[in-house]
Parts: structure tokens; sequence; C-alpha cells
């Protein structure tokens, strides 16, 4: 083995040691817990446990806030307040509690899950409720905007509704989450933004997983759903027209 390999290899055990050092720690002094795993993730930035533990710590301490905020705001709510100000106060709890932790919740999610491709599907339905409950602010809507070149497309296919749709027989849904087609019409700019951005590179590389709710969703009764559907079709017909027509056209 040459020097410069023995070296790397010395490095890495170090850096190895370090990180488990830290999550160790961790376990010891909760005062500290974040810093520690967020040291550990420094140490050795390869590591899955590092990343997952790390944002699952500031997921978790997420939840407290949030539900000791919400909490305090129904104890104001349950005053005299007038009935114009409660959506405010409802308003400033996600936001008081996201300034500093929401953004590098995301990010270890994403670093986790791009860390470790397979069996990741607890840490990608995390990632969706920190996108869907605090992804209307900008900060949050970057980082999963970035987030998303991190990780395998295929990281999505278990949360979007998918079919097994072979062209002669009649569609046959599968029992996947729904979470994001779901939320296909959602008012807000950012959050819908997003969504629109990954559906569409979801549809470049497995057409025939998002054809089939994306067509039944472009049939709602809602104007902004089936607008939303039917942007993303355009899209698809571009390198899928075969598949989108013939769905289309038997639904």
């Amino acid at each position: 083995m040459e020097l410069s390999d023995s070296w790397t290899t010395v490095r890495e055990s170090h850096a190895l040691f370090l990180a488990l050092t830290y999550i160790l720690r961790s376990q010891r002094n909760v005062k500290d817990i974040l810093h520690s795993y967020l040291l550990a993730t420094h140490f050795d930035p390869n590591w899955y446990k590092a990343w997952h533990t790390w944002a699952l710590a500031n997921f978790e301490v997420v939840n407290h806030l949030l539900n000791q905020a919400e909490a305090k705001a129904a104890d104001v709510m349950g005053t005299t307040l007038v009935p114009h100000i409660i959506p405010a106060v409802q308003g400033s709890v996600h936001l008081w509690v996201h300034v500093a932790l929401i953004k590098p919740c995301v990010q270890g999610f994403f670093r986790s899950i791009a860390l470790r491709s397979e069996n990741s599907l607890q840490d990608t339905l995390r990632l969706l409720t920190l996108w869907f409950k605090f992804g209307a602010q900008d900060e949050v809507s970057h980082a999963i905007a970035s987030g998303f070149s991190t990780v395998e497309v295929d990281t999505w296919l278990e949360v979007i509704p998918q079919v097994y749709y072979p062209f002669d027989y009649s569609p046959v849904p599968l029992t996947y989450f729904v979470q994001i087609i779901a939320r296909i019409q959602t008012p807000n700019t950012n959050i819908r933004r997003n969504i629109t951005s990954l559906l569409t590179d979801v549809g470049k590389h497995h057409p025939q997983a998002l054809i089939y709710p994306l067509t039944v969703a472009s049939k709602s009764p809602s104007a902004l759903r089936k607008d939303a559907a039917l942007a993303i079709m355009d899209r698809m017909k571009q390198h899928s027209p075969i598949i989108v027509e013939q769905v289309r056209s038997r639904i």
C-alpha cells in the first residue's frame, strides 16, 4: 500500500472515530445534542447514520417546539381575541419554529436519503411533512428545491400514487401514498412550484408511474388542480406522447 493510501485510510478511520464520539457524547449530554450531531456530520460527511441522526434530532425538536407554540396560541385564541386575528397567530407559530431549525433539518434528510437510497421511506415521509408544513417560507422552499438534485428520482416513487398500466387492461392502482399529487393544486406559490418541478422530473424518468394519477387530477372539478395536472402532462407529451395519449383516451 502506498503512503498516500495509508494516510487516507488513517484519516477516514479518525473521522469515523470522531463522528462516533460525538454521537455517543450527545446521548449523555442532552443540552448539546444538536451541536454534537452536527459535528458528527462534519467529521464523517459520508456517514448515513450521522446525517440521519442529526436530521431526526432536529425533526423531533421542531415537533416539540411546534406543539408548545400551538398550545400557547390556543391559549391566546381562547381569550377575547377577535376572529380575524386568529389566522395571524396560527401563521406566526410556523414562522417562529422554522427559522433556526427547519432548513438544516431539510438538508439533513436530503443528505441521509442520498447516502442510503434504499429503505429511506421514513426519512422521505418526514421530509414531505416539513415541506408541506413549512415549504411556503422562502428559505425552506429554496432548501427543498436544491435538495431535489441530490437524491435519486426513484426516491419519490414510493410517495407518488403509482399504477401498473399494461395498455391491454384497466389501470390497477397500487396502495402508495398520495401526498404529493394531493397537493398539486395548493394555493401557495413556493410549494406548488416545487411540486410541479418534482413531478415534471419524475415524469421524464417514469412516465408510466405518473400519467394515471395526473390524468385523474386533470378531470377534477377544481380548476386549479385541473390546470396544474394538464401543465405537467403537456410537458410529458414532449418525451412520452404515446403513453400520455393512450391513458387519456381510456379514462
